[in-house]
């Protein structure tokens, strides 16, 4: 993160959060990132707007309880196509 600047780019936002930059891409496609500006073809988020979306995340996360948390992900096992049915002869 630049300490001159109040704005952080998708890498270093990525970065921040653990993830990739395409995932944030797809985060603010989503609409669940902060606001950004853009300039020219560079994404910033300004650093206020990061913090308070973190702070609100982390207090809605509290509040609910925790038998309706919702659950992480399960990665299903590959599907391999099935053999086409045996014909009647």
């Amino acid at each position: 993160m630049s300490t001159t600047s109040p704005h952080l780019t998708v890498e270093e936002l990525a970065e921040r959060w653990r993830t990739t930059p395409k995932a944030i891409y797809g985060l603010r496609h989503r609409r669940r990132t902060p606001p950004a500006i853009k300039r020219g073809r560079i994404l910033l988020f300004p650093l206020a707007a990061v913090e308070a979306h973190e702070a609100a995340d982390l207090a809605a996360d509290a509040q609910m309880p925790v038998e309706l948390r919702p659950a992480e992900p399960k990665r299903s096992a590959r599907r391999t196509k099935r053999a086409a049915p045996a014909a009647a002869a």
